[in-house]
């Protein structure tokens, strides 16, 4: 695919034009993604642990709770890597296997 790369947005998934944007646009595009992401992280540990005392299991540490999200995301994690291929057939191929993996290890 001629004219795409890391500048261009949606330039596969028949959008007529491709979205561009200069390097200050994708820099805080991919700050503002890691926030979002990393307070997605914490705020689904902060509901686990409201869970635990709402449904009785007291005294369960934070720590242990960061430890087990974080185990149940490394799939994802890892197979996120697919995205970087421009193909929404080929993503859907790797992330299916890699939620399944992850509602397993849950």
């Amino acid at each position: 695919m001629p004219g795409q790369g890391p500048h261009c947005l949606a330039g596969a998934w028949g959008v007529a034009e491709p979205l561009r944007f200069d390097n200050t646009t994708r820099v805080l595009i991919s700050f503002l993604y890691c926030n979002a992401l990393i307070f997605g992280y914490v705020s689904t540990v902060f509901i686990a642990r409201w869970m635990a005392r709402t449904y009785g299991v007291a005294g369960v540490p934070t720590e242990s709770l960061f430890a087990l999200f974080a185990v149940v995301a490394a799939p994802l994690s890892i197979a996120s890597l697919a995205l970087l291929y421009p193909s929404v057939f080929f993503n859907v191929l790797v992330l299916i296997p890699s939620i399944i993996w992850s509602m397993n290890l849950l």
